[in-house]
């Protein structure tokens, strides 16, 4: 009956051990215009969850993404006065770049909507030029892709 006791104590024991969650679980990140990306503090932007967003971005994309590569470019709208903020992603390969423009609010960024959605831009074909870029049309900056011979841009609808 004893030796039954102890087996059932040292069973429990390795069940919760088992069982037990990893404190450094990546949080699910989800892709809305209320999502919050990074903070601006003085000159540095830092993400909020940056591993999330590799995660959510390769499941969206369909292809592995380079976790260094993914930054936020900053920088003038073309032919404005305006700045931009954009979240961009590269692929192992090389050949796709993806792109989602982000909105300041104070000093944390989101991810801007574009006609009601959270737009992904990839720009795929080209291992020089076809980058997203962002551009002024019809008064609202908006992401397109850099011209090369062979260029294709694809828009996914996020939100």
């Amino acid at each position: 009956m004893r030796n039954t006791a102890l087996c059932v104590l040292i069973a429990v024991f390795f069940i919760f051990v088992g069982c037990k969650q990893k404190t450094e679980d990546v949080k699910v990140f989800d892709v809305t215009s209320d999502s919050l990306v990074a903070k601006i503090t003085g000159d540095s932007i830092e993400f909020v969850n940056k591993e999330g967003i590799h995660q959510k971005w390769e499941s969206i994309a369909g292809d592995k993404i380079n976790f260094d590569d993914i930054v936020i470019k900053t920088g003038k709208i073309t032919d404005t006065t305006e700045d931009y903020y954009m979240l961009l992603g590269t692929t192992t390969d090389g050949n796709t770049r993806i792109g989602v423009l982000l909105e300041k609010k104070g000093d944390d960024l989101y991810f801007a909507k574009q006609d009601n959605a959270v737009v992904m831009v990839s720009c795929q074909g080209c291992k020089v030029g076809c980058d997203p870029v962002v551009v002024m049309q019809y008064g609202k900056p908006l992401v397109n892709c850099s011209p090369c011979p062979e260029c294709l841009k694809q828009d996914k609808f996020l939100d």
